[in-house]
């Protein structure tokens, strides 16, 4: 008895490692990665929207590592009607990062927090924003928006205009293909503002 006891021990542990690999190989249908300096406060509003494959069944839970001085502003899943809804989550300090834990009770979902390493000096502002991605993504955006009032703005890597889009403001994106989890992602974005005024 105490033999199949055993047994039966190890071939759960087995079936529970199998499932724990399937959860962290998922693959996001599709990942939007969107930056908003100076948007409401002084300083980068970040957005990352993710789509689960229909692999996955939900509600499912995504974790997404931000940084340690980041601030969550808002997690939410998408509904039928395109609108956002609030979303469960929970935030776990480990080093100089945070881990966010989200429960998506639908295949879109959203995480906004804000970057405080926003660098204003006189005119000159400066950001740069590096992001090591917790999942594979079959399709990777980066999109940024120009705060009311810049001038110069520059993206490393160059993102190309796309003109007015949401709020009436001009926008930059660009698309990076697919991504693999863990692969580092980077943006280094400068500008000029004389005027401390916000975009909203």
């Amino acid at each position: 008895m105490r033999v199949w006891r055993w047994c039966l021990a190890i071939v759960c542990s087995l079936g529970l490692a199998t499932t724990a690999r399937a959860q962290t190989a998922i693959t996001l249908d599709a990942l939007r990665v969107e930056l908003w300096p100076e948007y409401d406060q002084a300083a980068v509003l970040v957005i990352l929207s993710g789509t689960l494959p229909a692999s996955v069944i939900v509600p499912a839970e995504v974790t997404l590592t931000i940084p340690g001085n980041a601030t969550v502003f808002a997690a939410a899943v998408q509904d039928a009607n395109q609108g956002l809804l609030n979303a469960t989550f929970s935030t776990t300090p480990r080093a100089d990062k945070t881990l966010v834990k989200l429960m998506a009770t639908a295949r879109a979902f959203q995480l906004e927090y804000y970057d405080s390493s926003l660098t204003i000096v006189g005119a000159a502002r400066t950001f740069a924003w590096q992001w090591q991605a917790d999942y594979a993504a079959q399709q990777v955006t980066l999109r940024v928006q120009e705060p009311v009032g810049a001038t110069n703005l520059a993206t490393t890597p160059a993102l190309p205009p796309t003109g007015a889009g949401d709020l009436g403001l001009a926008y930059r994106e660009g698309k990076l293909g697919a991504v693999t989890a863990g692969q580092l992602l980077t943006l280094d974005l400068s500008y000029t503002k004389s005027s401390p005024q916000l975009s909203v």
